[in-house]
């Protein structure tokens, strides 16, 4: 046995219908009024960045030369969570239990040092563009863990500004 609801008031369904019609136009001009619009901003000629209250603008390409591919790496590795040696230089950490699960995390600072090294590999060199990274990591939980980052480049000789 099925119950059929009919509304007292016809008037009322067709209300209700158009009102759902109107609440979806609207929901539908909505959306599309955001997928087209889009955010405006105003940019000057010049690319500068303010970092810590100085000024750094970036280089045009008439202001510098590129001397050459060049490539830099570095590397990290800790034994048994405690004693870690390499590019970052030499930590050992005393830590009797909690020691044998610490790990020394290179991170960012292990990709600078290699970044560095590759300024430093191509003689005359100055600064990098269009660095490529590569990280290779050996990880054995609280006995061993070797991180090695290498940094793919354009090594670039900065004119002297006039």
């Amino acid at each position: 046995m099925a119950i059929i609801f009919f509304p007292n008031n016809i008037s009322t369904l067709i209300l209700e219908r158009k009102t759902m019609k109107l609440y979806f136009l609207i929901a539908i001009t909505i959306i599309t009024s955001l997928f087209i619009s889009g955010c405006a901003a105003l940019q000057s000629n010049t690319s500068t960045v303010s970092v810590n209250n100085v000024n750094l603008e970036a280089l045009r390409s008439s202001e510098y030369d590129v001397i050459g591919e060049t490539n830099g790496n570095a590397t990290q590795t800790t034994i048994l969570g405690c004693i870690s040696y390499g590019d970052m230089g030499t930590l050992i950490i005393p830590l009797p239990i909690i020691g044998s699960f610490f790990i020394i995390p290179g991170g960012k600072v292990i990709e600078d040092i290699a970044k560095y090294n590759a300024v430093r590999n191509k003689e005359g060199g100055d600064a990098l563009i269009s660095p490529r990274s590569e990280r290779t990591s050996v990880f054995i939980p609280g006995l061993y863990t070797k991180e090695t980052v290498t940094i793919r480049a354009k090594a670039i000789k900065i004119k002297e500004r006039k």
